[in-house]
């Protein structure tokens, strides 16, 4: 089975997370695509390489895993036309990873104030991992209510 992991922070922030636990039984059994974004530390909001580094995509395949970068803004958290530029890439970027790699399944840990919120219109199931990071109530009681599973 193709799936594709959303998860609830950065990929490349480098701390052992339950998304990484989780993800390495799953690669054992199937292919793991990863959905990376750049993050950055208090430290280094005023770096312009920083941003630069943001908006760049790219795709590699680590320890069994395929990681595909997206661009996007930082601060999206505070600026709130900076959080609907970064809702719209990161669609665009789960429908081209989907139709491009034969994705069965999206496993997602939504985080509406980093990415957005993924939208309902893909061909295959949304399934949440976790809705810790949807910090509006009405949308986490709507996401659940329309997810494949939880």
């Amino acid at each position: 089975m193709n799936i594709l992991w959303i998860p609830m922070d950065g990929w490349l922030v480098g701390h052992s997370t339950t998304d990484k636990r989780f993800v390495s039984e799953l690669r054992k059994r199937h292919t793991v695509h990863i959905l990376c974004w750049e993050t950055h530390r208090r430290a280094e909001r005023l770096n312009p390489i920083k941003h630069l580094r943001a908006l760049s995509s790219w795709e590699r395949k680590s320890s069994g895993l395929f990681l595909h970068k997206y661009p996007r803004l930082l601060f999206s958290a505070r600026i709130k036309p900076f959080r609907k530029i970064n809702n719209i890439l990161f669609n665009r970027a789960i429908k081209k990873l989907v139709d491009e790699n034969a994705i069965d399944v999206i496993v997602c840990s939504p985080n509406d104030t980093y990415n957005g919120l993924p939208s309902f219109d893909f061909s295959v199931p949304l399934v949440f991992f976790c809705t810790d990071f949807v910090f509006d109530e009405f949308a986490r009681k709507w996401y659940l209510a329309k997810a494949d599973a939880v």
